[in-house]
């Protein structure tokens, strides 16, 4: 019994076949979508789990950066959406499938996947009021981010022609449901965000959103991606998803909230004629406003013409002319009497003066004796032989102290 051989230049290691086998099967896509039921989980920093169908299973990983962003935590049973690529662990030889993106299926699980999510975002911020901008008055151009095939869109492109026929309206279409559209809804709103300020295509407010349906049809509205992508953006965004009742985390986001398509666009546009309406009367106003301060001022002329005042200048003139004289007479009456009053104060100083001049003594014939250029007041302070000038009203003398009479 012959044995066969094979030269060893075409053995494979097991290493080698291994990734060989990785490399064809990461060649299959790195975007896929899987629908499955989780039936293992195991949490530690990263996710490790199984998903199964009716006829097969496969390992998954979500790794730590991949679990902050998926909001809920999977339990055994659920059904779910899983984004992400196959790949072969290659210690092992197992196939697995890396996931970047997970939707719980069923109400319940979208839910809890809803609340969570929710609840994190509002705890960083991204729902504040304070942070809210206005939307502006008469945008000229409006930016919608929607399916370019969709009633919504029909509605927003009318009701904007019928209330402001100038507005324009610049549309990104996206998918407004399914795997993909999360990712085609935040780049829309991501590009009409990075357009400079004066680019011909920046829109002065963007609307955001698509027609109503079920809990899973708008789901992509409640995609943190999304979220982030609104919360980012540089244009005002008015949230319009599904119908009044339904509720998304867009809506929690955006700087206002509309209940339907519809009105998103009446809430961007007002009424053009009823603009116009506006504007006429406030023109009418103004002109009343204006007529009535006229009349006003002209009836207050007239009646100041009228006035005798004006009526009779040369009256008034008279009696300017007597209150001159009234005020000269009293003016004049106040100066006689002012200089008066400073005369007889001068005479009485003068007197004073006179009083006290030291010539008065001599016109009254008395003298004054002086020793030595001082004045002698009293005989006692002279002596026999002293010599004194005797000063009379005429002029001086000299004189001799002779010995007193014994």
């Amino acid at each position: 019994m012959g044995i066969n051989t094979t030269p060893a230049d075409d053995c494979l290691s097991v290493s080698s076949l291994v990734a060989l086998v990785r490399r064809q099967v990461e060649a299959i896509g790195q975007d896929l979508w899987i629908q499955c039921e989780i039936s293992q989980f195991t949490e530690r920093r990263h996710w490790y789990f199984t998903v199964k169908d009716a006829g097969a299973r496969i390992g998954c990983i979500a790794w730590s950066s991949v679990v902050r962003s998926i909001g809920i935590i999977p339990e055994v049973g659920m059904m779910v959406r899983l984004r992400g690529y196959p790949t072969v662990y290659v210690k092992e030889g197992r196939l697995q499938f890396i996931v970047r993106q997970m939707v719980p299926l069923g109400e319940g699980a979208l839910h809890r996947a809803f609340e969570a999510l929710k609840a994190r975002l509002q705890k960083e911020g991204l729902f504040e009021p304070a942070r809210k901008r206005n939307l502006p008055s008469y945008p000229a151009t409006i930016g919608v981010v929607t399916s370019g095939e969709s009633a919504a869109f029909r509605d927003i492109a009318k009701v904007v022609g019928e209330r402001f026929p100038s507005t324009r309206i610049i549309l990104q279409s996206v998918r407004v449901q399914g795997a993909y559209a999360p990712s085609e809804i935040a780049k829309a709103i991501g590009t009409f965000s990075s357009l400079p300020a004066q680019h011909p295509q920046r829109p002065d407010v963007l609307i955001v959103g698509r027609g109503g349906g079920a809990i899973e049809d708008l789901w992509a509205f409640n995609e943190e991606e999304v979220a982030r992508a609104i919360f980012a953006c540089s244009i005002p965004v008015i949230s319009a998803v599904g119908h009044e009742t339904d509720h998304t985390i867009a809506d929690l986001v955006a700087d206002c909230r509309a209940a339907t398509p519809s009105n998103a666009a009446e809430i961007a546009v007002p009424m053009a004629s009823e603009l116009s309406r506006r504007v006429i009367i406030t023109i009418q106003a103004w002109r009343n406003s204006i007529a009535s301060k006229v009349q006003m001022h002209r009836s207050s002329v007239l009646r100041t013409v009228e006035s005798r005042r004006i009526n009779r200048p040369i009256r008034r003139l008279n009696d300017t002319r007597q209150d001159v004289d009234r005020y000269t007479d009293r003016l004049m009456y106040g100066m006689r009497r002012r200089t008066a009053d400073t005369r007889a104060r001068i005479m009485a100083v003068q007197g004073r003066l006179e009083t006290l001049d030291p010539e008065r003594a001599l016109q009254l014939g008395y003298i004054r004796v002086e020793r030595n250029g001082q004045r002698v007041r009293m005989a006692g302070h002279l002596q026999a032989g002293d010599r004194v000038l005797l000063q009379f009203i005429d002029g001086p003398s000299q004189a001799k102290i002779l010995p007193a009479e014994q």
